[in-house]
């Protein structure tokens, strides 16, 4: 009986002890434009730094019409719990290629995260940019003028946005300007340029079968993403796709720093 109890309570001890399995984020980079050599740095070390998640970088090519060859891979997001898109292949009009990698983006409920150029990703295509456009929940094919754009938070009780502050000016970016929003999109944050009235959406969630998706049109430049409000709310982003996010905004247990 003894030998019996003290199993138990070894048991229990060893179950209340165990660590939690940190999140899975693949990170997806590439494209032209942008300096994502770096970029794909700045965010995995941010991410990894505030939450319990491990990032897996995989960042090819410098050209919009490169194929990245994870995204040809069958299974490619299977171990994952995020997807993260930050990448800007506007040149890709394979309708196929960019429908599959919708699919399997979204398979098994997974989070998704949109990051700026991924906004004019598959732009150029027909069916396979419908596809892509109803998994990011905006639509867009200009940004304006590379300049400080003023943030403001216009969804102050959501879990993403409870930390975010009221107002947040870049310190530099490029204003995506949205044509088209999907019926299951939230705005979380609007977005304008100092002595402007045109405003447009820059951060957002969306909901794609069962999947929660977080967009932020912001991070051009690399001292934008480098912000710590930036990497705060990206932060809270990946939490809140995977369901770890709190209605306070504060992580699950096992998931904060």
């Amino acid at each position: 009986m003894k030998k019996l109890l003290f199993l138990l309570i070894l048991t229990g001890l060893s179950l209340f002890s165990a660590e939690v399995k940190p999140l899975k984020v693949v990170q997806i980079s590439g494209g032209c434009c942008h300096d994502y050599p770096n970029q794909q740095n700045i965010n995995k070390d941010g991410l990894e730094k505030r939450i319990n998640c491990t990032v897996e970088n995989f960042t090819e090519g410098t050209k919009r019409d490169h194929r990245h060859s994870l995204l040809d891979k069958k299974d490619w997001s299977k171990g994952y719990d995020v997807v993260l898109y930050n990448i800007c292949y506007g040149g890709i009009t394979d309708d196929q290629y960019i429908s599959d990698i919708v699919d399997e983006t979204a398979k098994n409920g997974k989070g998704v995260i949109i990051l700026h150029c991924s906004l004019h990703t598959f732009r150029n295509a027909r069916q396979g940019a419908t596809a892509w456009r109803a998994l990011m929940g905006l639509s867009s094919k200009k940004h304006g003028k590379k300049s400080p754009i003023l943030v403001e938070n216009v969804k102050e009780k959501h879990p993403i946005m409870i930390d975010f502050p009221q107002m947040w000016q870049t310190p530099n970016g490029e204003l995506y300007n949205i044509f088209a929003k999907g019926e299951n999109v939230e705005v979380l944050a609007n977005g304008h340029y100092a002595n402007s009235k045109d405003t447009h959406p820059c951060i957002w969630t969306n909901k794609y079968n069962e999947s929660k998706v977080y967009g932020m049109s912001l991070g051009h430049h690399n001292e934008t993403m480098q912000a710590k409000e930036y990497q705060d709310i990206l932060s809270r982003g990946v939490l809140w796709t995977s369901g770890k996010l709190k209605e306070d905004g504060k992580p699950v247990k096992g998931f904060g720093k």
